[in-house]
């Protein structure tokens, strides 16, 4: 056999055959109860993976409150409502007056809430609470004031006869208060009493004024009462009638806390005056 003829033998590079080399999917490891939760969508790779959960656990309790146990110190507290919204000081809160609270009252609100560890918006709930609680209780003793004052009148005109008589008794009464107590007598006829009233509605009171009242117009006599400096166009009895008329009951004459109480009872003073 010639040298040509012989074939050369193939050579043993050492090399395998060739395969696809299939990339890492860390999916393929979950179990597959959990393996296509939503949550693990944006996870690219196990790395990222555990950044995420690496993180997660060290915000985990970063704003967390601890609730203050019966043995907490007053140091703890003090964090805790610092936390939760609490400001530094009284003035911080920046509560604003009304009709109820007045400037010394809105400082102890702010002290007190200050001190139990408010926030601002518990702060400024509790103003508001407590002047619609305050304001229904004032409205209530006014009406029930009120109330009161309409059945003592009732009670004082069926013993003296009538609403026009009560009302003319009335008004000579109050005449005579007005007289002797000069300017303080809108002060003494509203001294409070024990229950609430004022001097110038209690029954006694005005039975005393009553009987005072003509006891003078009878020691003093009706010659008294006439030939006094009048306003021009009215007499005596226009006089009379218009004092009758504002001090009726239930006029702002005798409601204290009326708009036009005080112009009232100027005016009728006045007319006493060209009475007198």
């Amino acid at each position: 056999m010639s040298e040509d003829q012989v074939a050369e033998a193939p050579v043993d590079a050492g090399q395998a055959p060739s395969e696809a080399v299939t990339a890492f999917n860390f999916r393929d490891h979950i179990d597959e109860s959990i393996r296509d939760d939503p949550s693990l969508a944006t996870y690219k790779d196990l790395n990222g993976m555990a950044k995420s959960l690496i993180n997660a656990q060290k915000m985990i309790g970063a704003d967390k409150i601890a609730i203050p146990g019966a043995h907490s110190t007053d140091e703890e507290r003090e964090q805790v409502y610092i936390k939760l919204g609490r400001p530094d000081d009284a003035a911080g809160y920046g509560l604003q007056t009304n009709d109820i609270m007045q400037e010394n009252d809105i400082e102890w609100l702010q002290d007190v809430a200050l001190e139990i560890g408010l926030n601002k918006t518990q702060a400024t709930t509790l103003l508001d609470k407590y002047t619609d609680l305050i304001s229904t209780v004032n409205q209530t003793s006014q009406e029930d004031l009120q109330a009161l004052s309409t059945q003592r009148f009732a009670d004082l005109s069926k013993e003296l006869g009538g609403d026009n008589i009560a009302t003319e008794k009335l008004t000579a009464a109050d005449e005579v208060v007005n007289q002797f107590a000069g300017e303080s007598a809108e002060e003494v006829k509203d001294i409070v009493l024990q229950d609430g009233t004022v001097l110038g509605d209690h029954p006694l009171f005005c039975k005393m004024m009553i009987n005072t009242a003509e006891f003078l117009a009878e020691k003093l006599g009706e010659d008294k009462f006439t030939g006094r400096d009048n306003e021009i166009g009215m007499n005596i009895q226009d006089i009379q009638d218009e004092i009758t008329k504002r001090t009726a009951f239930g006029t702002p004459y005798w409601e204290k806390h009326h708009p036009d109480h005080n112009r009232e009872v100027q005016r009728v003073l006045e007319l006493r005056g060209m009475l007198e």
